[in-house]
């Protein structure tokens, strides 16, 4: 299995496909709208894996260069997991407010200190503000 994941990441790296990464700015701002319409609609918990869990994932893997694509189905499937963790963490926040995220040094971590853009983004949807009070 490893072998084909390797196979999928040097025909993507010699695909003459963008940098940028597997998907357009566009097919990102579907993820955040079908987020977005989640917490308006008041964020059912029911819903919860099926709209939140799915789209964080394709968010979180859209939002990453090929190379780091390939390297979290592959060696960094932690990393993939806890990003998805965050992603739908800051989503459910936005209606239902999470214990971690009142955590000021956390919140500081995630939207302040970190080298993801991602997590600057979901804090910034959660209103989640890394030099004052997170909540």
């Amino acid at each position: 299995m490893r072998l084909a994941w390797i196979a999928v990441s040097v025909w993507l790296a010699t695909s003459g496909a963008s940098s940028d990464g597997p998907i357009d700015a566009q097919t990102q701002a579907t993820y955040w709208h079908l987020l977005d319409d989640w917490v308006k609609e008041g964020g059912p918990l029911s819903d919860v894996r099926s709209r939140v869990v799915d789209n964080c994932t394709k968010l979180v893997l859209g939002t990453v260069d090929y190379s780091e694509w390939a390297a979290l189905h592959t060696t960094r499937r932690a990393e993939l997991d806890f990003r998805v963790d965050v992603c739908v963490k800051a989503t459910i926040h936005r209606v239902h407010p999470q214990p971690e995220l009142s955590n000021a040094m956390f919140v500081a971590m995630l939207c302040g200190e970190s080298n993801v853009a991602l997590y600057r983004q979901l804090c910034a949807r959660a209103n989640l503000d890394p030099e004052g009070d997170a909540t």
